[in-house]
């Protein structure tokens, strides 16, 4: 019955609203009403509301208002428990009590939903009904108020309390409605005002939602649900992510930043300070910090109602069991009972709600201030990168070059540093909320305990800093190995870049057993930290364990009061929330530390002087409009504009000049008050529309000149004016500077397409067939994360940028050099001479190539930093004949147009080949048509030189014949992008198994059982403390006898606890690192050996990636987070047996949550992995981009780029950010889930637990022991589940490792039939080719073809040939480096295919064309394997002609060579070479265009060294300079990898048509 059975509940004698039935009754029509109205609103609007967040709006008190929705929703469910224990209590039921608050709750449900929709749907009028409910409802309430003040309540009854609450929110409801109706007057006003949608959400590709959800949805992050499941299904990719939200990107985080730290230094200055970096960053950045800190203090608040309430179901119960308390009749003493606050907070079960609710807020704030912290410490990070970057477009290049700054300092900066403040960020929360924590936990522990439990939680605070100095220490030790990390990786670096070295010297061994040493003693000094991380593993494993031994232990003797089970397990829930912050305290302080030194090196790198390029282009803004572009693009095409209007320049500069230099001195340094001049009494004019050459001997300061012009130098004095037409400059710097992209966005440089033009400037620039054979045309990427360009290659490109570019003025230093004199006649002459002198375009032209000095309208002849002439080609001359009989001695004027013409024709035939024969290995079925069939004869693809050179680092496949280069490059990477999102869906089960068996099968068992036996361990002592404590129930004393038999049972369990935890750890650490080294000698062995081609055709940074990243995932990541798996499974699992032990139904809604946690963790894992993928991928370029920029500053600068390349690193900025807000957000998402589920656990566990205890005998103790336990599921699936995720990732490390470690290897010994030579041989150097043919690879063609030679003991014998022609690729075979699968090479009577290879290559000696020197000493790169004596390696030094260099040193043969031998000049690293060569005594000499990379002098001694010193060898040259073979006995002319001249070269030479003859003219 609503009213009850009494009649007094229907009475209404005393007037209606002193009766409460009836004030209940009409209390609870305004609910219904507005249910009926706003039903049928919600159902009609269902299908019409739109749900695309374009159209999402936030009224005003949004937040506020969801916030009331939730705490009166908490109140009314208080409200319901209350009247349900009131109930309870009194003489009949009384379903007044509590069926008005539930269908209050439901209405206030609706009330959700229903605001919900109508901000969706933005037609605020509907909020006219709420705004009636709210006030008809709290009319409701007013009224049930004056009823139970009548009923004689007091503010010590609960339901008053609740109703007054109620009554102020409704209030504030109605506060909210008014506020709104009278800002937007969307009802009863004649005009209304709209409500503006966010910019942000206009974009249908602005997919992170979480500023513009509602409260509900971004608290939970309800939202992320879509891509989740997506994640789950397919492959997630950055399309997915969509765009940023404006807040988050660099740019407004940048203009922050900047603003503050610009106003910052001001106020510094105007008080004579220095600015405070710090100051900055709060004041950009730190309200959300503020925030997440308050949250973070009301979580860390909330987890301590966890004691409080164990403490108080367990005592409910104890009051069960002695009588206390009663639900029977005899209780029931009043009609109508209100129950006290005190009564209800007594009462278990709602304690265990209380628990429940206090639960999910806890960790709805924790996780609220963990994003908010991260959110803003990633901002703060795209803030100062952003600052960096525009600090380095303005930063001397004076820095850079004199070594204040490196290129690397900087990039450190902009990775780590910034990244060193982001984390402090995310610990600032932590930081301020620790002291706190701490302080409220010693102060509860005084309240449960007394002094026992302070002596106990005094332990870990003593233990605090020693895990501090732990952790110190720790830091000091792994600095130690990275240290060892680097040099190991040094030397495998080394290695890597000399492997063609080292095969053919057969020096693997030598070097494998370098790196194993480095790599030995990184092991060892891991070894050493591992000590210092198996310590903080065990105090963080037995810290709370000790404490509270110690508390219970003595206990017994300082106090007097029972350990009851309360007491007991409120103490051990405290203990355990103590733990927590004290062993975070040394990880936030060891980030405060790097950050504070972080902060202090960013600083001065803000102040360090900037260019002042005032002077340089001051007329028109640098930011011209595309159409304006265009319209040049047309003028330069043919089409010419009228009416283009120009602002002239600050300085009027004679109308036929664009630039005056009057009486200029510069400098360099900018920092100096008083700097060096570089540059003096600079006096030049350069004409408009002429080529201005500038010459000079070398450090005469024409580079400098140059640099000056465009501002890069610091101008002294006189002035520098320009005067341009359109304003802009185009410019190839000396070294040809390339960024990241691909090979058509290198040239067209952010200008806008123009096929014509560009056609023309890659014929001009003789780049066409260097397009041919690119994996992907010109659509291939170059630089670091694709394909290396040679030299001439990258100048090449660097000019067609300048050519292509709209400018008026084209300025041009030392492009010809690195380039072959066809390619550089044919640039010259097609592009500088031809198209910008068509186009009428001012050229500024550095040269050595003294032969174009006719051709220009205009020189600077320049001299230690002075323009000693200036003039016409005639004027100087007549001015200074001397001049000018010194550059007619200098210049070359033969040349043969006709042979350059044929071989131009050539070599694009030549080209074609190459693409079609590695196309035809895919497409057999393709013909060679007969002019490609014409080159077969005369070419074959030679060492593959090209691909080396060009398509070194991968291997792709060419295209077919006919396909556009763009789809081409399209299927391929999108091919790519298949293969590796396959990759990323799983880790094969097979890498778990190689980890396994690399650290140990038996190893990996002990570890699990010693975990096992630990956990268990740990439990039985739980268990034991249970019993122990239940027993102090009836209030009876425990005698001396049983206190020894428990205290000395539990010190027993926690100590054979504490030392399986210290066994676990120490198993864990040393099984990790032997797996590391085991894994790591496996990878090394295997990759050593492997064949030459498989290092062509790898990229170099997927090698490196497995020594370095790989590596270090895999020593360092792999370990702990093993650890942390196994420890966390055990307690979640813990947790659950503990429950299940204690009440069996437990694992009724166990099994739910179970099933909940699978489904959580199966769509987090599969998503996360993608989304930490993205982030990888995204941070990469912004890395790339800032050391590309720093590389080609002067560049940037000269095409006025700044603010494009700024808009291109905030645009990767925001991808890195946009990737990483969503892994965070996916983090946050799976945490509320799981925290949630761990609530539900908590709820459960105290309900079955309690009603087990009620109703059956289970002692208390136990029901403490579930209850604890289970507070701590919902942190242990969180890392359970984040562990998942991250193991998986961190063995796709181990998955790339072991694929690296099953590769083919060279052939080194034959199954059967090998011949170990003697000792001696060669003993006489004669070698015999049978019918070779070779080939790189099975699916490649033939570079040798059917060769047959006989070349005598002792002779000279030299081969020439154009590139291709396959004469490289005869010493190649010579060494086995490739395959010779057909016929056979004797030498000495003996078929090289039956000696080991380390035997054969041993035995011969060759001097490649790369000079190549290791680190280490001289005495090392001429005898690494230390077999000679001193008087023989001091014989070689001096027959290579460097003794008195050697004799220089004061360490002699002991002197120290830097990494590539960059202490020596090319010269010296190639005559180092020859004396290596020297040591080896060998036989046979094969020198392979041993002199191409050196100077004349150079050449001629190192040609005499081995005419006078190799006497009695047989000594093969393979020719750069075909003169250089003239003395040789015999030379060899091959062409399409055969011999097609072989005679003495006087025979040859008296042919006059034979290609030896053509090939000597051509070179002289």
């Amino acid at each position: 019955m609503f009213c009850g059975i009494h009649a007094s509940g229907y009475s209404v004698a005393n007037g209606t609203l002193d009766n409460m039935c009836f004030v209940e009754a009409i209390g609870i029509i305004p609910h219904v009403l507005f249910l009926i109205a706003a039903l049928p609103i919600l159902l009609l609007g269902y299908g019409t509301v739109n749900i695309n967040h374009s159209s999402w709006l936030h009224y005003p008190g949004h937040s506020l208002r969801w916030s009331l929705t939730v705490l009166l929703l908490f109140i009314l469910s208080c409200e319901i428990a209350e009247g349900l224990l009131s109930d309870l209590h009194s003489t009949a039921s009384y379903l007044q009590l509590y069926i008005p608050s539930g269908v209050t709750f439901v209405a206030t449900l609706v009330t959700a939903v229903y605001y919900h929709n109508v901000e969706m749907s933005n037609f605020p009028k509907l909020l006219l009904l709420l705004l009636g409910y709210w006030v008809i409802a709290i009319i409701m309430r007013i009224l049930k108020l004056w009823n139970l003040y009548v009923q004689g309540l007091n503010a010590a009854h609960l339901r008053l309390d609740l109703n007054w609450l109620i009554v102020a929110i409704y209030f504030l409801y109605i506060c909210i409605e008014v506020n709104f109706l009278l800002q937007k007057r969307y009802a009863f006003f004649k005009e209304s005002k709209g409500l503006d949608i966010k910019g942000d959400l206009q974009q249908q590709d602005m997919h992170f939602h979480q500023p513009y959800v509602n409260l509900l949805s971004k608290v939970t992050y309800w939202w992320m649900n879509k891509l989740m499941v997506q994640g789950y299904r397919q492959p997630i990719s950055m399309d997915n992510l969509g765009q940023l939200p404006t807040q988050h990107k660099a740019q407004a985080n940048l203009e922050r930043f900047k603003n503050v730290y610009k106003k910052e230094k001001d106020r510094a200055a105007k008080e004579g300070q220095t600015p405070s970096i710090w100051k900055c960053f709060f004041k950009a950045f730190g309200l959300s910090i503020v925030y997440s800190s308050i949250f973070r203090y009301i979580g860390d608040l909330l987890g301590f109602i966890g004691p409080l309430c164990v403490a108080g179901i367990v005592k409910f119960l104890v009051e069960i069991r002695q009588g206390n308390i009663s639900f029977h009749a005899s209780q029931q003493v009043k009609e109508h009972y209100f129950v006290s606050l005190e009564e209800f907070m007594e009462n278990g079960f709602i304690l265990a709600y209380l628990l429940f609710m206090a639960t999910l807020l806890q960790h709805t704030l924790m996780e609220m201030s963990y994003y908010l912290a991260i959110k803003e410490g990633i901002n703060l990070k795209a803030g100062i990168t952003g600052l960096i970057y525009e600090k380095t477009l303005r930063m001397s290049s004076w820095s850079l070059s004199n070594g204040d700054w490196s290129i690397e300092q900087i990039i450190n900066l902009m990775s780590v540093d910034a990244n060193q403040i982001m984390l402090f960020v995310w610990f600032c929360p932590h930081l301020w909320a620790m002291p706190v924590q701490v302080v409220i936990a010693m102060v509860m522990l005084y309240y449960q305990m007394g002094y026992p439990a302070v002596i106990g939680a005094a332990i870990i605070v003593i233990l605090c800093p020693v895990q501090y100095l732990v952790a110190r220490q720790m830091t000091h030790m792994q600095k130690d190995t990275m240290d060892h990390s680097e040099d190991r990786f040094k030397k495998f670096n080394e290695m890597l870049k000399g492997i063609r070295l080292l095969k053919l010297y057969s020096w693997e061994s030598i070097f494998c057993t370098l790196v194993d040493r480095a790599r030995n003693r990184e092991i060892s000094s891991m070894r050493k930290s591992s000590v210092y991380l198996v310590i903080s593993l065990f105090l963080t494993a037995a810290t709370p364990i000790i404490a509270t031994v110690v508390t219970f232990s003595i206990h017994h003797y300082m106090s007097d009061e029972a350990l009851t089970a309360g007491r007991t397990f409120a103490t051990l829930v405290l203990f355990n929330i103590l733990v927590v912050p004290l062993f975070n305290f040394p990880m936030v302080v060891v980030a405060m530390v790097n950050a504070i030194m972080s902060a202090k090196r960013l600083r001065p790198f803000l102040d360090i002087p900037e260019v002042d390029r005032g002077f340089y282009l001051t007329g028109e803004d640098e930011q011209e409009d595309a159409k304006d572009v265009l319209i040049t693009l047309l003028r330069m095409s043919g089409i010419h504009m009228k009416s283009i209007k120009r602002q002239k320049s600050a300085k009027m500069v004679p109308e036929n000049f664009v630039l005056e230099v009057t009486n200029g001195h510069f400098a360099w340094d900018l920092s100096s008050d008083a700097p060096t001049t570089t540059l003096y009494d600079i006096n030049f004019k350069v004409p408009r529309g002429a080529m201005t050459l500038v010459i000079g001997p070398h450090d005469s300061g024409k580079t400098s000149l140059v640099n000056a012009i465009l501002g890069e130098m610091k101008l002294l004095a006189g002035d520098v004016s320009w005067c341009l037409e359109k304003n802009r400059v185009s410019f190839h710097a000396q070294k040809g500077w390339l960024f990241n992209a691909n090979l058509r966005d290198n040239i067209i440089f952010g200008q806008p397409f123009n096929q014509a033009r560009y056609d023309r400037v890659i014929s001009a620039c003789s780049l066409q067939a260097d397009i041919d054979i690119l994996p992907e045309g010109d659509q291939t990427e170059i630089g670091e994360r694709g394909i290396w360009l040679t030299p001439g290659q990258k100048r090449r490109v660097s000019v067609a940028r300048a050519l292509y570019y709209s400018s008026d003025i084209v300025i041009l230093d030392d492009p010809l050099s690195f380039l072959d004199v066809h390619e550089g006649s044919h640039m010259m002459q097609e592009g500088i001479l031809g198209m910008l002198r068509e186009e009428s375009r001012t050229i500024i032209l550095v040269t050595h190539k003294l032969e174009y000095l006719k051709e220009a309208d205009n020189i600077l002849v320049m001299r230690d930093g002075h323009v000693t002439h200036q003039g016409t080609f005639g004027e100087i001359t007549t001015e200074d004949p001397s001049l000018y009989q010194m550059w007619k001695n200098t210049i070359s004027t033969q040349a043969q147009q006709e042979e350059e013409q044929r071989r131009k024709d050539q070599r694009g035939l030549e080209k074609k080949y190459l693409r079609r024969q590695a196309t035809k290995t895919h497409h057999k079925d393709e013909e060679i048509s007969d002019e490609e069939k014409k080159v077969h004869d005369v070419y074959i693809d030679d060492d593959h030189k090209v691909h080396h050179d060009v398509v070194s680092i991968v291997d792709v496949p060419i295209k077919k014949k006919g396909q556009e280069d763009k789809d081409s490059g399209k299927g391929s990477n999108e091919a790519e992008k298949k293969k590796m999102a396959k990759d990323l869906m799983s880790v094969p089960m097979s890498a778990y198994m190689t980890y396994l068996l690399a650290g140990g099968v038996l190893w990996v068992v002990i570890l699990l059982l010693v975990s096992i036996l630990k956990h268990g361990v740990m439990v039985a002592g739980d268990f034991w403390l249970a019993d122990w404590s239940s027993l102090w129930i009836d209030g009876t004393a425990l005698t001396e006898d049983e206190w020894h038999y428990y205290i000395y049972g539990y010190v027993g369990l926690s100590l054979s606890g504490i030392f399986m935890a210290f066994l676990a750890s120490i198993i864990i650490v040393l099984t990790g690192v032997q797996a590391g080294k085991n894994l790591h000698k496996k990878m090394l062995r295997r990759i050593i050996l492997a064949p030459m081609r498989w290092f062509d055709t790898t990229p170099y940074g997927r090698i490196l990636s497995r020594f370095s990243s790989d590596t270090a995932t895999i020593d360092q990541q792999l370990p702990t987070t093993a650890e942390s798996l196994i420890r966390t499974f055990l307690m979640c699992t813990a947790a659950l047996l503990v429950n299940a032990i204690v009440t069996p139904y437990f694992l009724i809604p166990a099994a739910v949550i179970l099933f909940g946690f699978y489904l959580l963790q199966k769509f987090f894992i599969q998503s996360s992995r993608e989304l930490q993928h993205l982030d990888i991928l995204t941070k990469s370029p912004v890395l790339y981009h800032f050391s590309e920029t720093l590389r080609g500053l002067s560049t940037v600068r000269a095409y006025r780029d700044e603010k494009r390349f700024q808009q291109k690193l905030n645009d990767q900025i925001d991808q890195n950010t946009l990737a990483f807000l969503f892994l965070n957000t996916a983090n946050r998402w799976l945490g509320v889930r799981l925290d949630y589920l761990g609530a539900f656990v908590v709820l459960w566990a105290a309900m079955c637990s309690l009603t087990a205890a009620v109703y059956s005998d289970i002692p208390v103790g136990l029901v403490g022991l579930a209850l604890t336990y289970a507070l701590m599921v919902s942190t242990y699936l969180n890392w359970g589940v984040r562990n998942i995720a991250d193991i998986e990732m961190q063995m796709d490390a181990v998955h790339m490792v072991s694929t690296f470690s099953e590769m083919p290897i060279e052939p080194y010994r034959k199954d059967e039939g090998n011949v170990e030579p003697h000792r001696e041989w060669p003993g006489h150097g004669e070698i015999v080719l049978e019918n070779l043919s070779t080939r790189y690879a099975p699916d490649l063609p033939a570079v040798l073809r059917e060769v047959d030679l006989r070349i005598k003991p002792g002779e000279k014998v030299g081969i020439c040939g154009k590139t291709g022609s396959g004469k490289s690729s005869l010493s190649m075979a010579l060494f086995r480096m490739i395959d010779n699968f057909q016929g056979k090479i004797v030498i000495d009577g003996i078929d090289i295919a039956d000696v080991p290879l380390n035997t054969l290559r041993s035995r011969l000696t060759i001097i490649p064309q790369d000079p190549i020197l290791f680190s280490g000493t001289i005495r090392f790169n001429l005898d690494p394997a230390g077999q000679y004596n001193d008087k023989e390696l001091w014989d070689a030094v001096e027959i290579a002609q460097l003794k008195p260099l050697v004799v220089s040193f004061p360490e002699g043969l002991d002197t120290a060579v830097r990494e590539g031998g960059s202490n020596f000049s090319i010269g010296q690293r190639q005559l180092f070479c020859l004396a290596r060569a020297f040591v080896r005594k060998s036989r046979v000499l094969v020198m392979d265009e041993a002199t191409a990379l050196v100077d004349m002098e150079t050449e001629a001694m190192l040609h005499r060294v081995v005419k006078n010193s190799f006497t009695n060898c047989t000594v093969i040259t393979i020719a750069h300079r075909v003169p250089n073979i003239l003395e040789c006995d015999r030379v060899l002319v091959f062409g399409g990898g055969r011999i097609v001249e072989n005679n003495k070269p006087s025979v040859l030479l008296e042919q006059e048509d034979s290609i030896f003859t053509s090939m000597v003219k051509a070179n002289l």
